[in-house]
């Protein structure tokens, strides 16, 4: 990687089979080929989301609520904010009980409330809510608190969890296939 007169950043390749990467070089002609860099995230395993929303589904049953309501209050607890840039990402939602209701049994979008309110032009006041990642967007820390938040809530309720063992080896493979750098 270098930089160009400009500031720019110039990224070049070497591709050490050829056919297996990009097919016959002859057949390529120059501005044909894309590459995409992206940041390296290490991914949750699916053993660990597995053991997690079988826990969802279990806690749920227990407390008579739905599984997307259980997700949001977990996801509310333990969950890590969306960001952009750096910054915490936030919105305002009508403050009344029937908008608290629809945002907590919400499957698209997770957000929290915060103790902020304002009142709008219209004269409606709007809590201001954080904006939550989805836990599929989740790396192996913020999978780990996650997991780790809903065993200890499930343990408190004497809901069955995984032995200290079998989560000690879901995260083991986890690392394993994300370590990390």
């Amino acid at each position: 990687m270098s930089r160009d007169l400009d500031g720019g950043l110039i990224v070049s390749f070497r591709a050490f089979e050829e056919k297996k990467v990009i097919g016959r070089l002859d057949d390529i002609k120059v501005g044909t080929v894309e590459i995409t860099v992206e940041p390296v995230k290490k991914k949750r395993s699916l053993s660990a989301n597995a053991l997690y929303w079988s826990l969802v589904g279990k806690m749920a049953a227990k407390l008579n609520l739905s599984t997307s309501r259980v997700h949001n209050m977990l996801l509310r607890r333990y969950g890590a904010p969306e960001t952009i840039d750096g910054e915490q990402l936030v919105c305002f939602i009508p403050d009344t009980e029937k908008a608290e209701n629809e945002a907590l049994e919400a499957d698209t979008y997770h957000v929290k409330p915060t103790s902020a309110t304002k009142v709008f032009k219209d004269g409606g006041t709007r809590r201001m809510y954080m904006i939550l990642k989805g836990s599929h967007e989740y790396d192996t820390a913020e999978m780990s608190t996650l997991i780790n938040g809903i065993i200890d809530e499930c343990n408190h309720m004497g809901i069955p969890t995984a032995s200290p063992e079998d989560v000690k080896e879901i995260m083991a493979r986890y690392e394993k296939h994300n370590p990390r750098r």
